[in-house]
């Protein structure tokens, strides 16, 4: 399972990298409530997420099993299927990674660790139930619900903090 979700980091290594160099552009942007340049900035980094996650997960599925039998050997290539799984689950991660990027440009901090417990949770429960039942399969499958309550979790924390930006008068520039 570690060797075949570990394709999972070669996307998270990009997302980081370019949510980390967003992440003060969007702070700046958020602090003067320019929120065209927000709201342009944050739909480019959930649609790289998104285009990030379905080549690879497009990769999974028409090269999962010849790519794992070369990096890995014949025995892993016969779980080509979990593999395209966790590469689905790998796209939803990226764009809930930026979404936690741009929480925490915007200052939603606090609002963080509660969300973040929730999903902890979530995919104990959902390991608890799942693994034993399903095997390899339960823990994928634990993975992609705890990666979609992230994704709705700061999907929700993300469009109110837009609608406040909005609401809120400018800063007066002095």
């Amino acid at each position: 399972f570690a060797a075949v979700s570990y394709f999972m980091l070669a996307g998270n290594t990009i997302v980081g990298a370019l949510g980390q160099s967003a992440t003060p552009r969007l702070a700046k942007q958020f602090a003067v409530r320019e929120s065209r340049t927000v709201h342009g900035l944050l739909f480019k980094l959930i649609g790289i997420g998104i285009v990030l996650g379905f080549i690879g997960w497009l990769v999974a599925v028409f090269f999962g099993s010849s790519l794992l039998a070369v990096l890995y050997t014949v025995d892993y290539a016969s779980r080509a299927d979990l593999f395209s799984f966790l590469m689905l689950v790998a796209g939803i991660n990226y764009v809930a990674s930026f979404l936690g990027y741009s929480m925490t440009a915007m200052r939603y901090f606090k609002i963080q660790i509660p969300l973040f417990t929730f999903v902890t949770v979530a995919s104990i429960v959902c390991c608890a139930i799942l693994v034993p039942s399903n095997g390899l399969t339960g823990a994928a499958q634990a993975m992609g619900i705890a990666a979609l309550v992230q994704l709705l979790g700061s999907g929700i924390i993300n469009v109110h903090a837009l609608r406040s930006m909005r609401l809120s008068p400018k800063p007066a520039i002095t």
